[in-house]
Order: C-alpha cells, then sequence, then structure tokens
C-alpha cells in the first residue's frame, strides 16, 4: 500500500509538473504568434506618409505657347535682321549729329562749327548709303507692315537730306539756312519716328530706336 501511495504521488507530481510546462509553452507560443502577428501587420501596411513620400511627383506640363500672328513674326524677323541695324545706324549718325550741334552751341567756335559741318556730312553719306538696304525689304510682308516699311527709304531720304541741311547752315549761317534745316529736320524726325514706332509696335517691342 505504501509503494502504491508512493507511486501516485509520484504521477501527481509529474503531472502538475507538466500542466506548469504545457501553460508556460502555451503563453511563450502566445507571445511569438502574436508578435508575427503584429510584425506581419507593422510589414504589409505601409503608413500613408511613407507612401506619400515614395509616390511620384506629378509633372505638370507647360501649355504650349499660343502662335504668334504673322505680322508680328515678320515684324520680329526684319528688327532681328540687318534691317534692324540700318534702322538703328540711321539713330546712331543722327545722335553723333546732335552731340556736335551740343558741342558748338555750348562752346561756338570755328574749329567746333567745322567739326559739326564734317560729323553732319558724314552722318549724311552713311545714312545715303543706309537707305538704299530698305528698298524691297517689304516684298515678303503683307498687310500694315508692308505699308510702314514701304515708307522707310523715303524717311531715311528725308533725315539724310536733313543733315545736308545742317552742313549747308555749317558753311553759310544765317536764318535761311537755318530756317532749311529746322524745316527739313522736323519733317523728318516726325516721319521716321512714326514708321519705326510702327514696326516695333507690330512686333511688340520696346525701346524703338527713334530721334
Amino acid at each position: 500500500m505504501m509503494n502504491n501511495a508512493t507511486s501516485g504521488g509520484q504521477q501527481g507530481r509529474r503531472w502538475s509538473r507538466r500542466k506548469v510546462i504545457f501553460v508556460v509553452a502555451g503563453v511563450w507560443i502566445g507571445f511569438i504568434v502574436a508578435a508575427g502577428v503584429v510584425g506581419a501587420l507593422t510589414h504589409k501596411a505601409t503608413p500613408v506618409a511613407s507612401i506619400a513620400s515614395v509616390a511620384p511627383t506629378p509633372t505638370h506640363r507647360a501649355s504650349p505657347r499660343p502662335t504668334l500672328p504673322q505680322a508680328e513674326r515678320d515684324a520680329r524677323s526684319f528688327i532681328g535682321s540687318h534691317y534692324g541695324r540700318d534702322v538703328r545706324q540711321v539713330q546712331v549718325r543722327v545722335e553723333f549729329a546732335w552731340a556736335a550741334v551740343a558741342l558748338a552751341q555750348s562752346k561756338p567756335s570755328q574749329a567746333n562749327v567745322d567739326e559739326l559741318a564734317q560729323v553732319a556730312q558724314e552722318s549724311h553719306d552713311e545714312i545715303d548709303a543706309v537707305r538704299g538696304d530698305f528698298v524691297g525689304c517689304w516684298t515678303d510682308h503683307s498687310g500694315a507692315l508692308q505699308d510702314v516699311q514701304m515708307q522707310l527709304n523715303s524717311d531715311a531720304g528725308e533725315v539724310k537730306n536733313a543733315m545736308g541741311a545742317m552742313v549747308a547752315y555749317c558753311g553759310t549761317p544765317n536764318a535761311a539756312t537755318l530756317a532749311s534745316f529746322t524745316s527739313q529736320y522736323q519733317q523728318a524726325r516726325r516721319d521716321w519716328d512714326r514708321d519705326v514706332r510702327a514696326i516695333w509696335a507690330i512686333a511688340h517691342e520696346r525701346k524703338p530706336p527713334t530721334f
């Protein structure tokens, strides 16, 4: 009987130890499973902020520039070509002449008058050479641009004649030669500035080379 009781007690203790082991193992398995589930969810469910950070930034394509009217393209082509350089050359020669006039007025002397006459003659000759380039510059154009460009040769001729009148005044400074120069220059300036401004306006360009 003692042996049977002892054997039963030992078996009871062994069963109790097994229950503890099973419980502990179950707890650990539960932790492991729970950790695995959480890790999987963390790995699969990427936060919205992270998705936004790696998502490609949408690009906005610039709208194509509208096609310029033909007259505007032609006027810009004119300004950017040797015709535009010729227009600026006329302006520069007139400015040189007026610089010489200012010097002769501020320091009246025969030397300064002679200098004015020389500058005016050079301006006359260079403008006369340049104005020939304006012949035919309008042949490929039409409308208002053609009408304005057709006047440039005539306008440059008026400016050239005004420079010639300045030379005459320097040689014979009197009321008649002064009046001739003044009237010719004023008319030349009005016509030249009007037509040059019109071309620059068609091209939508600023600072036309006026006098």
